[in-house]
């Protein structure tokens, strides 16, 4: 396997490009006790303008690095789909030399509306650790082979069945498994719910006659945003916000005006929710075409459809390096 990651080389990265293991507002880091009295150190990355890790002194080996691709947004076309959720992938015992290490962390899929065009859903960036062939968590919507030891998918986004409503966003894989698939549009009008985000995420549900779909449970123990319900009157209900690395609920539906898609749930530590698909009019009035959809939570959840209103962004992603160190 080859990419960009292959050629770069750590010592000509810039500065300001690169990240060590201090608490800043791009990493934040955790220490504990371990058995043979080191103390285990664990740093998060999360923003695409990293280019570079430092790696600290005295360390040669870390025991994991953790990889969450970037999520897919929505797609704005006959479909109403969803964004497909960032993958995961993990490697234990990494070796590396003092200086720094080349990073690239993928950046969300950007959900653009096409007015009478239609296009399917940026896909979400690439994220890996060293090279290409180091650890490697491919975006959703892009079908890159993954690196590493193991790797879960992401959630898939999913369609409408119906007119009108929007389908929900993926979530994000996690260490424990796949991300949950959206819900769809099923009765027309409605939004259907985000996927839940890693460890084995729930799906989002469909919608039903009355109400937009509830996102998916996280395998964080997070709940699934609430469903919009019907209105004769705007604003017509939008769907809740998942929490902890759940799906948002899809939007309620307006006589003239649809509710939004709620926002899928962020998880540092799991995979972040899918965005909940946002919902038409039931009359297909003007108000329509001003529906949002959610989007996907950090990191790498995929973002909620959106036809003919605006579908969601995906997540950024995320590296995850833990390493032991004498107390």
């Amino acid at each position: 396997m080859s990419g960009a990651g292959d050629a770069a080389r750590p010592d000509a990265l810039p500065e300001s490009s690169l990240q060590d293991g201090s608490p800043t507002s791009d990493a934040t880091a955790d220490s504990s006790g371990t058995p043979d009295g080191k103390a285990s150190v664990t740093v998060t990355l999360t923003q695409p303008t990293q280019k570079g890790w430092v790696v600290p002194s005295n360390v040669s080996v870390l025991d994991k690095v953790e990889c969450w691709g970037a999520g897919q947004a929505g797609f704005d076309d006959v479909t109403s789909k969803g964004g497909q959720g960032g993958s995961y992938s993990m490697a234990r015992n990494v070796p590396v030399s003092n200086g720094s290490v080349s990073i690239q962390i993928g950046a969300g899929g950007t959900g653009v509306t096409r007015t009478g065009q239609g296009g399917a859903g940026q896909a979400g960036g690439q994220t890996w650790f060293g090279s290409t062939g180091t650890v490697l968590a491919p975006g959703g919507g892009d079908l890159s082979p993954w690196a590493g030891e193991i790797s879960f998918a992401g959630g898939k986004g999913q369609s409408l069945g119906t007119d009108n409503g929007f389908g929900g966003g993926g979530g994000a894989a996690g260490p424990l498994g796949e991300g949950g698939s959206g819900g769809r549009d099923i009765t027309g009008g409605f939004g259907g719910g985000g996927g839940g985000g890693g460890n084995a995420g729930a799906n989002g549900s469909d919608n039903s006659v009355n109400q937009g779909g509830p996102g998916g449970a996280s395998g964080s123990s997070g709940k699934g945003g609430a469903g919009g319900a019907a209105a004769t009157a705007p604003p017509a209900p939008s769907g809740a916000a998942g929490t902890d690395g759940a799906g948002g609920g899809g939007g309620g539906s307006g006589t003239t005006v649809g509710g939004n898609g709620g926002a899928g749930g962020a998880s540092v530590e799991g995979g972040g929710g899918g965005g909940g698909g946002g919902c038409g009019c039931a009359s297909g009035g003007p108000g329509f075409f001003g529906v949002l959809s959610g989007n996907g939570g950090a990191p790498g959840g995929g973002g909620g459809g959106g036809g003919d209103g605006r579908p969601g962004d995906g997540a950024n992603g995320q590296i995850r390096i833990t390493y032991r160190v004498a107390k």
